[in-house]
């Protein structure tokens, strides 16, 4: 037997590379209702792997990070994580890995959980792995001793990594151990996975700057400077928040067997611009679109055309406007003092450092608040009704006859044909120039309208990529999935887009160990 064969790692997963899911909660209604958008009363939550008749992921990773204390004790009580998950419901194999969550106290001197609460979690929930908990280093380094301060999370990432591989020998808890690399440059992730190598461990989860937007350069440079510790000592890995393709034939190489990413969650739900999974890995946009009966924007758009409520308006425009620049002040002069924390601006080379801490974040918030000035929101909702014609298009006034967009019930009223326009061509029913003047009124109402945004959305109706999707979501949802309105429309997005992501990873993958392109992922019921 083989170094490699020793680690059961590899036999559990035929030695590939596996795409793992970061968890963080989502689940979709499968009975809530588009028209109304409205919950039914019976409600039934569902994961992806519940939806799907063919896998979207090889396992799931859940940081620690997603649950307080008495969450994880019901978790515990209802049978673990895997029965949480519905995962015990499946017919073929969905491993668990858990992690620290490291992210959420990257800015605070020390982890807010202790190496005890780790085990605790891994263990009371049934994991088939744990991450070691670590504290990440955030800055890449092409060489250096780094800073005293990236030194120290390394050594106090080292530390934590054999207390917890003590715990585990002398315990036997039942889920395998994986080692955490927190370092800054090729040679210091070298040196710390052989003193983790030479201290036992087999299986080693990478993260730190290389999940931070490293170029695939500086990333195959770390996974490369490790070969001959994976070699010698039978070491497989984990990459933390890396799945390009282009860095498949390094993986294999280097034997990553492992990796995640939330790119493609993130992507869904962040913004218009790139929320869609299309062919190709080629994404498409989507439309954020205010709800007319809960959307603050709708609120005050309606309040803006009383002359009473429009004075309270510009009064309450500029005292959150105040709040909000000393919000981004506090945070500006937080995200200085990371920088010299984790080396991006040495401290030994700033004279007066809070002096200039401070003179940095100002200028920074001053200019972000010049494109805000008081009031300005409040001009463009007041004007908005007067100039909609202004952006080049027909009205209808078939349908707009009689209806006052300056009430609450008006701008309802609107939102629904907007709706029911966006429904009609997706079903054939109108043209898209018809579904784009009435869209286009709706949502001229609101202050932040960009033509540009919107023009990228036409585009993306135009093309209609959900009716060519095969995946159950966009086959249930329809036109409403590209839509940024409801945390509905939001994990229907995400589930699409793993969907999608796994329909490519499978085939790269495929070819990267020259397998048959066939399709070999459904899972039988």
């Amino acid at each position: 037997m083989n170094k490699f064969e020793e680690n059961p790692t590899v036999q559990r997963y035929n030695n590939k590379i596996q795409l793992f899911f970061p968890y963080n909660g989502h689940a979709v209604n499968t009975n809530y209702d588009f028209q109304a958008e409205e919950h039914t009363d019976n409600r039934i939550k569902k994961f992806p792997h519940e939806i799907f008749s063919e896998k979207s992921y090889d396992g799931i990773l859940v940081a620690k990070s997603l649950y307080n204390e008495k969450q994880i004790e019901k978790i515990a009580a209802e049978g673990g994580i895997k029965k949480h998950l519905r995962l015990d419901q499946l017919p073929y194999d969905v491993p668990v890995m858990g992690d620290c969550g490291a992210p959420r106290y990257m800015h605070k001197h020390m982890p807010d959980i202790t190496t005890d609460q780790l085990f605790n979690y891994y263990t009371s929930l049934g994991f088939d792995y744990g991450i070691s908990l670590d504290h990440i280093i955030g800055q890449y380094e092409h060489g250096g001793k780094g800073t005293a301060e990236q030194r120290r999370r390394r050594d106090l990432t080292i530390n934590n990594n054999f207390e917890l591989l003590e715990r585990v020998k002398k315990e036997q808890p039942g889920w395998y151990l994986i080692g955490s690399i927190q370092a800054w440059s090729a040679q210091s992730f070298r040196d710390v996975a052989l003193e983790l190598a030479k201290g036992g461990f087999k299986y080693l989860a990478m993260g730190g700057p290389l999940n931070m937007g490293m170029p695939d350069s500086d990333v195959a440079d770390v996974l490369k400077g490790l070969s001959d510790v994976v070699n010698d000592y039978g070491i497989c890995l984990h990459v933390l928040g890396v799945t390009r393709y282009s860095l498949l034939p390094v993986f294999k190489e280097c034997n990553v067997i492992t990796c995640d990413s939330a790119t493609h969650m993130v992507r869904a739900v962040i913004g218009p611009h790139q929320a869609y999974l299309g062919e190709e890995n080629g994404y498409h946009a989507g439309l954020v679109m205010p709800k007319a009966n809960s959307s603050f924007r709708a609120k005050r758009y309606v309040k803006s055309f009383d002359e009473k409520e429009a004075e309270i308006l510009k009064k309450k425009d500029a005292e959150v406007l105040q709040k909000e620049k000393d919000a981004l002040l506090e945070k500006e002069i937080a995200k200085q003092k990371k920088n010299i924390l984790l080396g991006k601006l040495k401290s030994s080379k700033v004279q007066d450092e809070e002096e200039k801490v401070k003179l940095l974040a100002e200028r920074s918030v001053d200019a972000s608040m010049k494109k805000a000035p008081p009031g300005k929101g409040l001009e463009i909702r007041r004007n908005s009704i007067e100039d909609h014609m202004k952006f080049g298009e027909d009205v209808m006034p078939n349908l707009l006859e009689g209806l006052d967009r300056k009430t609450k019930d008006g701008i309802e009223k609107l939102d629904i044909m907007a709706r029911d326009a966006l429904r009609s061509y997706d079903r054939g029913e109108i043209s898209l120039q018809e579904a784009k003047n009435v869209l286009l009124q709706y949502l001229r109402c609101f202050d932040g309208f960009n033509p540009k945004y919107f023009e990228n959305f036409i585009t993306t109706l135009e093309n209609k990529p959900w009716q060519k999707c095969g995946c159950q979501m966009c086959q249930d949802t329809g036109v409403d999935i590209v839509l940024l309105r409801s945390g509905e429309t939001g994990c229907r997005r995400i589930f699409h887009n793993l969907w999608k992501y796994y329909r490519s990873w499978d085939k790269a993958i495929k070819e990267l160990y020259g397998e048959e392109d066939k399709e070999n992922t459904s899972v039988q019921n």
